[in-house]
């Protein structure tokens, strides 16, 4: 904490001829930047379904969007990170998702069978059997925009001492976002 004088500012005329100090004090603000990237190119197509409401959505597609925000102190150059180092990252994951039927390998809800060259799907009353490269099975419980842009933010190479928000969208104005503070917002020790 750091505390300097100054004189005490009344708000009568007999105040403004006061000489008397007081202390004044203050915690120093700590200062971020941020980069945040919507890269057109950063994009998916993807068929899924999703248990809500105590039923089974039937199967449907989004042409999914992401964005990626990144905060944290500037390097020797100025930026936070490098925007061409995060863009290509992003573009890398959103092509290993582009064209499939995704799945939620965690989910107590959907069950999944691997038949070799085949997934079974099977939730409720309904089967689905689709050709095993067509299909990503995800480590998360549900496909979910929130579930996959926390998939999404695990695949990225952003070291822990960044922040990092990473939004995935369905369609315009409807996006999931996760969120990951920096270790020391979460009162940890950054190793190096």
């Amino acid at each position: 904490m750091t505390c300097f004088s100054a004189r005490n500012q009344g708000h009568s005329v007999s105040d403004n001829f006061n000489t008397k100090r007081i202390p004044i004090c203050y915690s120093p603000v700590s200062h971020m930047h941020s980069i945040r990237i919507a890269d057109p190119k950063a994009h998916f197509s993807v068929a899924h379904f999703v248990w809500s409401s105590g039923k089974l959505e039937p199967l449907h597609g989004h042409n999914y969007t992401v964005s990626i925000e990144i905060y944290g102190t500037l390097n020797d150059f100025g930026m936070v990170m490098d925007f061409r180092t995060v863009k290509e990252q992003l573009r890398r994951v959103c092509k290993v998702l582009d064209h499939k039927i995704l799945l939620p390998g965690e989910s107590t809800i959907i069950r999944l069978r691997d038949l070799d060259d085949a997934i079974e799907i099977r939730a409720e009353n309904k089967r689905y059997l689709f050709p095993k490269e067509d299909c990503l099975i995800l480590p998360i419980t549900a496909s979910t925009a929130e579930l996959i842009s926390e998939f999404i933010a695990g695949q990225l190479d952003i070291p822990e001492a960044f922040r990092l928000k990473v939004c995935v969208s369905e369609s315009q104005g409807m996006e999931g976002c996760f969120e990951r503070e920096n270790k020391k917002q979460r009162g940890e020790t950054i190793g190096h």
